[in-house]
């Protein structure tokens, strides 16, 4: 009997992942909630880095999405990427 339920547990489970695959946290995606790699997006507040800070109102594109929080890795124009949450910055409608 228990391991009928236990088999009946680990079926269910198996099928769940299949469903519903989540993100890896140790790896970034390049899709999320919408969101693509090469958007365009403005920062709305300074960002500060052990690399250094950008500053409000800076034009960044999506290079891709880190999990566990979500986080944004953005490009600048002189290609460093910068790692900021996702209420740092708001799209850039064009």
């Amino acid at each position: 009997m228990i391991e009928t339920i236990v088999r009946k547990i680990i079926t269910l489970s198996l099928d769940l992942r299949i469903v519903m695959a989540t993100k890896e946290y140790y790896k970034t995606s390049e899709e999320h909630g919408g969101v693509n790699a090469g958007a365009k997006f403005i920062t709305v507040k300074a960002h500060h880095e052990v690399q250094g800070d950008i500053a409000e109102g800076v034009e960044l594109t999506l290079d891709s999405i880190a999990h566990f929080p979500t986080r944004y890795r953005l490009k600048d124009d002189s290609g460093r990427i910068w790692t900021v949450p996702i209420h740092t910055v708001i799209p850039l409608d064009k």
